[in-house]
């Protein structure tokens, strides 16, 4: 059976809070991008007590500005090893910022809970824009502000780059997308009043070899690529990267400008944003959830995942049922998980139980699963193309109880 690309995904986040903690990001962070987060906390102006927080935090280089000006700063990152090395360094500035290992795409924290939301070269990088959008825009409350950095193109420093290689999951978005401004505007412009604009950054070094040596040391994918590629093809990148950088000598060193675009925003309130569609009811669901194909789910069963049947009584009259699965109709589904609720199904068990949702055709079990993980069930999932695609798929249906 072919991985799904749920699999495949949960396993590229995994080998990216690997790699990105391989190098010593807080020197790229303390020298070339120190200017960008410069400007960004200056354009979003922290004040004491606010509530802020700063996702992809890297190091915590923009946690810990804001953190000095006052805000009450909370730094997400998906690397652990990042994490370790902010938290060291908050400490020995005697600054009081939580920092903790977690997902841009499923933020664990609850709506509207932050004044503040900032990402300096970070969430561009999620593998799902529109989940990262969604999330972004979810626990920034009405009026808080929204802030953003990254890199605008520079094509030859972009081939190299590219030569080194950040690799991406298929039908990932590409970082470079977060430069294009309608681009933007789709992901965020109905969330958030957006403004732009732009800086440059300075990538200084004694040498061309200097920057080489603090590029590779320094960005985890860039270390963890360079190392396994053979002797030949690495000299040749650090050749050509070399001539690059030498290309731009400025006297005593070598200086290559960076642009970027800094993305800035207010979050609209309720009556300026507007009117919700199923649609986007929708779209906004699917961003919480790891969604599983059919072949998944049927694997996940087996491996102690409960699938609720959560189609009407004709339609599994019609069409049959799952074994092992549970039905639950949907008008009562909430009721019948929620352990608060004192009805909760004996078969259910605690919030941490991974439970799948089945309807007919995958867009109900949607919306329902993303409500459960409000619950708390945060591994509330649901089976993409419900039924019908399960049985397409040909996995086991079994005739309706009599």
């Amino acid at each position: 059976m072919p991985p799904s690309p749920t699999a495949d995904l949960a396993r590229w986040k995994a080998d990216q809070a690997r790699v990105w903690g391989a190098g010593s990001w807080e020197a790229l962070a303390d020298t070339v991008l120190a200017s960008a987060h410069d400007k960004l906390v200056a354009r979003l102006a922290p004040q004491p007590g606010e509530r802020w927080l700063d996702v992809a935090t890297g190091t915590g280089a923009v946690a810990l500005r804001a953190a000095r000006a006052g805000a009450r700063v909370t730094g997400l990152d998906l690397a652990p090893a990042l994490i370790r090395t902010a938290e060291a360094r908050a400490a020995e500035q005697g600054l009081a910022i939580h920092f903790q290992v977690g997902d841009a795409a499923r933020l664990p924290y609850p709506a509207a809970g932050f004044d503040v939301v900032s990402s300096a070269h970070g969430v561009v990088f999620a593998a799902d824009h529109l989940a990262a959008a969604v999330e972004l825009a979810r626990v920034c409350r009405p009026g808080g502000r929204l802030g953003l950095t990254y890199s605008l193109p520079k094509p030859e420093l972009a081939q190299l780059m590219e030569r080194i290689g950040h690799t991406r999951p298929v039908g990932a978005g590409s970082p470079r997308n977060w430069a294009d401004r309608d681009y933007v505007r789709g992901l965020l412009g109905a969330a958030f009043d957006l403004s732009f604009s732009e800086g440059v950054c300075h990538w200084k070094a004694e040498s061309g070899e200097a920057s080489w040596q603090l590029f590779v040391g320094s960005d985890g994918p860039a270390k963890t690529s360079v190392e396994a590629m053979p002797t030949d093809e690495r000299e040749a990148v650090r050749r050509d990267w070399i001539a690059y950088f030498e290309r731009h000598r400025q006297g005593d060193g070598v200086d290559v400008p960076r642009p970027y675009v800094v993305i800035t925003g207010v979050r609209r309130d309720g009556e300026a944003q507007e009117r919700q569609t199923i649609h986007g009811l929708l779209r906004e669901a699917r961003a919480r959830l790891d969604r599983l194909s059919p072949q998944a789910a049927h694997a996940a069963m087996s491996d102690g995942a409960l699938l609720i049947d959560i189609r009407s009584e004709s339609q599994r009259a019609a069409g049959g049922v799952i074994g092992g699965g549970l039905f639950i109709a949907r008008n009562v589904l909430e009721w019948r998980l929620d352990p608060a609720s004192g009805h909760q199904h004996p078969s259910v068990g605690g919030l941490d139980r991974q439970v799948v949702l089945m309807c007919n055709e995958g867009y109900q079990s949607s919306l329902a699963a993303a409500t459960l993980q409000t619950l708390g069930f945060d591994r509330a999932t649901d089976v993409i193309g419900g039924f019908q695609a399960w049985r397409e798929a040909g996995l086991p249906v079994e005739p309706p109880p009599r």
